[in-house]
């Protein structure tokens, strides 16, 4: 196995991890839908949104990493990186 797919696997299982404390965060969110009145929130339910927000952000950014470091892997253009986003749709066989 290469380096750089030993790299990528690495980086799968970090995201394994990220999406739990995802989950985690959703589940603490969800009791506060919908909300009606953002002035009637607390200062612990502000943080509780703020915490799935840099979670969700967090886990977006490293997402789109692990993409680009598949489709290098494959030889396959990066930029822009809508390519990177369309390259599994463009596959003949899904990719496993």
């Amino acid at each position: 196995m290469s380096e750089n797919i030993q790299l990528i696997w690495k980086k799968i299982e970090h995201l394994r991890r990220m999406r739990g404390y995802l989950d985690y965060s959703l589940e603490q969110t969800l009791p506060l839908m919908p909300i009606g009145d953002w002035r009637q929130l607390t200062p612990a339910q502000h943080e509780t949104l703020a915490a799935f927000r840099v979670r969700f952000s967090e886990f977006q950014e490293h997402l789109g990493k692990i993409m680009r470091a598949i489709a290098r892997e494959e030889e396959q253009s990066t930029e822009p990186f809508s390519f990177v986003l369309v390259y599994p749709k463009n596959q003949e066989k899904p990719i496993s």
